[in-house]
């Protein structure tokens, strides 16, 4: 599949949908692609492997630009719904 560029893009939300694995993270020494993952949460660090062969340490909080495929539709945050009050 075609991929696509997304800027600045949250590696926990891929990694929990299982869309990780076969994206492409940008990095100023080049682009890799992931083959590999796993969270270390005392840390607060994704363990990222790539195809070949090297392997980064990456904070959870920071956000990465992305190459994923082009059928992925992130979804908006709607927030809370605010009810109007009844009337007696």
């Amino acid at each position: 599949m075609a991929k696509v560029v997304k800027g600045k893009f949250d590696l926990l939300t891929l990694a929990i949908k299982g869309q990780l694995i076969g994206t492409d993270i940008h990095f100023e020494e080049g682009i890799f692609e992931v083959a590999d993952w796993y969270i270390d949460f005392a840390t607060n660090e994704m363990h990222v492997e790539f195809t070949d062969g090297s392997g980064e340490s990456l904070d959870l909080k920071q956000k990465h630009v992305v190459s994923i495929d082009q059928s992925y539709v992130p979804v908006q945050n709607k927030g809370k719904l605010k009810r109007a009050k009844r009337k007696k």
